[in-house]
């Protein structure tokens, strides 16, 4: 009774490069989590004596997926000394409008590369230790920033007020760039690994290297399954579910030995099919009507999407024979998407699914 597993784009195992930022973001989806899952929810419904007997697989395909060119992390910052002005006025404005009301800025630039310019004062730091560079350059701004308000502002005290707003405005953002940073380092492997599949994909004729993956895992479900009737599971999460579509419609069809393949459930998890289909990048075309063929390899599929998942979508009719169910786990956006594989509750439901279907193919 062999369940298989397809992930998602940015899935990355051991010290592959990607993992770290697949770590951060899809933490719970690794696969000794998704396979515990399975075992503890999914095989008691194909062998309640055994359930440790169930064969589950995972089709592992991050090994294959982009590898992009990421940018070298900067250097440590340098100590003053060591950069021309030009390049130490850019560092310090950059710095200092992060921190500065929006109403000090024409001030701030102008101290900035004052100071930066200033021939005495980098004499200055030369004689100092590299450690106090920056301590001995940071008094010379404010000095400089606090003369320059006071030439352009005499009868204008600082603005306090508005460098307390833009206390909260910094702390907000760095919030922000909390999240933000752990994203920005995920993205290249999102969507290198969608356009990765997209390009390298191959024809049925010439399968690339992913669709050669999957179709090596069904063929090892088929042969099991030609021993011992037991059926086959498939559960997908996300663009997992793009590669196992192409597989049961284009490449199983054309592969030797594949002909009598048939998936008895797939769950496809946070569903992108539907979005694939009417943007017709399924090897087999979706019609002028925008539909897709029915696929002869596959007795059930169950469309798991979720309104607050706005990376899964329905299969709005476009796949014939799928099952929309929409399934809202969390409230929260930006877990929605992996929710569907961490939760407990979901695999209950699949479970229970699941045993109907079964039950109702057998007394068929």
């Amino acid at each position: 009774m062999p369940i298989l597993y397809v992930h998602g784009v940015g899935i990355r195992e051991g010290g592959q490069q990607g993992s770290n930022e697949a770590r951060l973001l899809l933490k719970g989806i690794d696969w000794p989590s998704v396979q515990g899952r399975l075992r503890q929810w999914i095989a008691p419904v194909l062998n309640p004596a055994q359930p440790a007997k169930v064969l589950i697989e995972e089709a592992y395909w991050g090994d294959l997926g982009a590898s992009p060119l990421l940018p070298k992390p900067a250097d440590l910052r340098p100590v003053p000394s060591q950069l021309s002005a030009t390049e130490l006025a850019e560092q310090l404005e950059a710095q200092l409008r992060r921190v500065m009301p929006m109403r000090a800025w024409p001030e701030v630039i102008q101290a900035v590369w004052n100071v930066a310019s200033n021939q005495t004062l980098r004499q200055a730091w030369d004689e100092l230790p590299a450690a106090q560079q920056w301590d001995a350059l940071q008094r010379s701004i404010e000095g400089e920033l606090h003369r320059q308000w006071s030439l352009k502002h005499p009868l204008l005290p600082w603005p306090w007020l508005a460098q307390w707003r833009q206390d909260i405005h910094v702390h907000l953002m760095q919030r922000v760039t909390h999240l933000r940073g752990p994203m920005e380092s995920f993205l290249p492997y999102f969507m290198g690994d969608i356009l990765e599949y997209l390009l390298r994909r191959g024809t049925p004729q010439h399968l690339g290297p992913i669709p050669e993956l999957m179709l090596g895992h069904l063929s090892d479900m088929q042969k099991i399954k030609r021993q011992t009737g037991e059926p086959i599971v498939v559960l997908t999460h996300s663009m997992g579910g793009q590669l196992m579509y192409d597989a049961l419609s284009a490449y199983a069809p054309a592969q030797a030995g594949l002909e009598d393949l048939k998936v008895d459930f797939w769950c496809a998890s946070a569903s992108q099919l539907g979005l694939f289909a009417s943007l017709n990048l399924f090897v087999q075309p979706t019609s002028a009507q925008g539909t897709l063929p029915p696929l002869g390899n596959l007795d059930y599929l169950w469309n798991v999407w979720s309104p607050t998942d706005l990376l899964s979508f329905q299969s709005g009719g476009a796949i014939p024979h799928a099952h929309d169910i929409s399934m809202s786990l969390t409230g929260d956006a930006f877990r929605a998407h992996i929710e569907y594989i961490i939760s407990p509750l979901f695999f209950e439901i699949f479970a229970s699914k699941l045993q109907v279907r079964l039950a109702a193919g057998a007394a068929n």
